[in-house]
């Protein structure tokens, strides 16, 4: 699989989790086979404003790659400058975070908020790729809620705006991590686009990899919680 100009050796990779994947954690991913690892998410503002804690979450290893540097936010220009700084600190590509579900984002108009509104999202994602030369990628639901499926719009739009891979986690953003994912949505989502696409949501063992790559047709799998007590 490629993600633009990146090379990934195989299909399984370490999802991002906050206050989890530090360096040393995503090193331990990486020997245990790994082919893709991704830094917790960060908010932009931070990044762009050169925060000390925000600095030191983006911190790297030439051991740890091809890594990804995750970032949230909804302003484009913010987006664009943070996403700048993640490439500069040496990760190989930027994914943006338009799924986390937590309280605190979705108030501010961020990261999950954003299921709602595909075309914001696609106007973040176009001034992300306008501003760094590694490849950008984006962390997506299947939607604001069970009614709402906006995954292969935003998809389109990010294919269409110069994303290079899109990650879907196959819950809504109301569902949380509370009940069971729908793996259809990846294969919708995977019949929308070009680019590469990878999923999560309830993986918990190789034998569920294995699955979801069969059932869903995704070019990978981002393995996220099921690592915490069984890397």
């Amino acid at each position: 699989m490629r993600i633009g100009s990146v090379s990934v050796a195989h299909p399984i990779t370490l999802a991002p989790m906050e206050e989890h994947t530090n360096p040393p954690f995503r090193l331990l991913m990486k020997q245990h086979g790994a082919s893709l690892v991704c830094g917790e998410r960060i908010d932009a503002c931070d990044v762009a404003k050169r925060d000390r804690r925000a600095m030191r979450l983006l911190s790297t290893t030439p051991g740890e790659r091809p890594a990804v540097g995750q970032i949230s936010g909804k302003d484009p220009h913010e987006m664009s400058e943070a996403a700048k700084i993640v490439e500069a600190q040496g990760f190989s590509i930027v994914d943006l975070n338009f799924e986390c579900p937590i309280r605190r984002l979705i108030g501010r108009g961020e990261g999950g908020a954003l299921m709602a509104d595909p075309a914001a999202i696609a106007r973040i994602v176009a001034a992300v790729v306008k501003g760094v030369s590694i490849p950008v990628t984006l962390k997506i639901r299947s939607g604001p809620d069970a009614e709402q499926e906006t995954a292969p719009e935003i998809a389109r739009l990010a294919e269409q705006v110069g994303a290079s891979a899109v990650d879907v986690h196959a819950r809504s953003v109301a569902q949380s991590y509370v009940g069971g994912p729908d793996w259809s949505v990846v294969t919708r989502v995977k019949q929308a686009v070009s680019i590469p696409v990878l999923g999560s949501g309830g993986v918990r063992e190789a034998a569920d990899a294995i699955r979801f790559l069969k059932e869903t047709g995704a070019d990978g799998v981002a393995i996220g919680r099921g690592c915490l007590g069984n890397p």
